[in-house]
């Protein structure tokens, strides 16, 4: 009787058991993400797959359960002769600062001129997990903004959801205009003032990229819907062009679908164009005008420009890039950064650096401007870049946690690391340089209250 008594709590145990499993899959309640992560590991083993081993499952288990931000870092060892660091104050956690190197000469600082580095990423702040910082090219600190606001106020949940930012950008007034994003798109975009108060805020999954037109609205994408120009006054959308409707109007010029199983069907696989800059043309020049928008598809390999108000696709490239981002007007040449992205590995393209890319659209001849393999610079995802003055490259190498400027020969004049212990570097978003004059207050001498 006793044994009977034993087996039938066991069959009840079975049953419970089995049946919390069931809730547990269907909810995605705990412990369902630490079930999942476990089970993606056993099967990566199983696989063979070397693609995550540079995250343990127990360093993916403490990022999940909010413990220690595993998923934003990145190993990367850096020379840290000549190094300057920069003095800030973080979670007892990160045991290192990032740091910059500076080698420019007197003549250099001459031609580039005064001006300051914005440097958004992983900064694992005190009360804030992301952030921006100001610098000048000596590393002086001039500001500093924390995001610890909406999806961002509770730094163990924002890691537990892997939420990250991804672009930013910075109006004269001091003030940013960033987005918190999840895996894919964005969750909302946010307006915080240089002394770091919330201006405005909207729930909207733009994503990717923020560029400013001539009257400082905002450009950005809108999932993989469409792009919009917001009003930077209010983050209300001023403008909408959605995908569908350029691609009806160019339905003769066949760059825009790629990625349709023919002939069975018109459905478009997941994420066929990946959306990743729209950018407006601020002056006219040989061949477009202003307002036309610069728009990059990462998965096509395409960059086009869009006459905004016909829709009409005015130029395109295709496969001068590989998976790029960030492509930039100039005034008779466009260039990009071009990741050189194979696949979605970060450790298998040791022979394949990211570049940066000088196409003639009048010509259509393209030109490196920047080897990555000079440097060991690469970034299989995000990465962006600017140029200074024509004379300076700032590279933006996301994936490493750092930030060069190079001289038009391709010397190596300023780097920033982002150090954050003495493995891993914190992963970097975005870098923009901008000139002293671009504000339109003394941002030295400023006091917040």
């Amino acid at each position: 009787m006793k044994k009977l008594s034993s087996y039938a709590l066991i069959y009840l145990l079975l049953i419970f058991f089995f049946t919390w499993g069931l809730v547990v899959g269907k909810f995605e309640i705990f412990p369902y993400k630490l079930i999942r992560t476990i089970g993606k590991e056993i099967i990566n083993l199983y696989k063979n797959d070397d693609k995550n081993k540079e995250i343990s499952v127990l360093d993916r288990l403490k990022n999940d359960l909010g413990f220690f931000p595993n998923k934003h870092l990145v190993e990367y060892s850096s020379n840290l002769d000549d190094f300057k660091i920069i003095n800030l104050n973080f979670d007892k956690r990160r045991t290192s600062k990032p740091f910059i190197k500076n080698q420019f000469n007197f003549n250099e600082k001459l031609m580039i001129g005064e001006g300051y580095l914005l440097i958004q990423g992983l900064m694992d702040f005190k009360s804030a997990l992301y952030g921006s910082i100001l610098i000048d090219l000596e590393g002086k600190l001039i500001n500093k903004w924390e995001y610890k606001f909406f999806e961002l106020s509770d730094k163990k949940k924002s890691l537990k959801n892997n939420y990250n930012t991804h672009p930013v950008v910075i109006l004269n007034d001091g003030s940013l205009v960033y987005t918190i994003n999840d895996n894919r798109y964005g969750l909302r975009i946010i307006r915080q003032s240089f002394c770091g108060e919330v201006i405005w805020s909207k729930e909207k999954p733009y994503h990717h990229s923020i560029s400013l037109d001539h009257n400082e609205n905002l450009w950005t994408s809108n999932a993989e819907k469409s792009f919009v120009l917001l009003n930077k006054d209010n983050g209300e959308i001023i403008k909408e062009i959605l995908l569908k409707d350029v691609f009806e109007k160019n339905r003769n010029l066949g760059i825009f679908n790629f990625h349709i199983n023919l002939p069975e069907n018109n459905s478009i696989t997941d994420d066929p164009f990946h959306l990743n800059d729209v950018e407006p043309l601020k002056f006219n020049t040989n061949k477009f005008k202003k307002g036309d928008l610069l728009i990059s598809f990462r998965n096509s390999n395409l960059v086009f420009v869009l006459d905004q108000n016909s829709l009409d696709v005015k130029w395109w490239t295709i496969g001068n890039t590989i998976r790029q981002h960030d492509p930039d007007w100039h005034q008779n040449y466009i260039t990009i950064f071009d990741n050189s992205m194979r696949n979605n590995e970060l450790l298998s393209e040791k022979k394949f650096m990211s570049r940066i890319v000088r196409i003639d659209p009048v010509t259509n001849k393209s030109k490196v401007l920047y080897d990555g393999d000079k440097h060991n610079a690469y970034s299989v995802i995000r990465g962006n870049h600017q140029i200074i003055n024509d004379k300076f490259i700032l590279s933006t190498i996301s994936s490493q946690g750092r930030a060069l400027i190079l001289d038009n020969n391709e010397n190596l004049k300023f780097e920033f690391v982002n150090k954050y212990n003495k493995t891993f570097n914190g992963i970097l978003m975005e870098a923009i340089w901008m000139d002293k004059d671009y504000f339109n207050f003394n941002i030295e001498n400023y006091k917040c209250d």
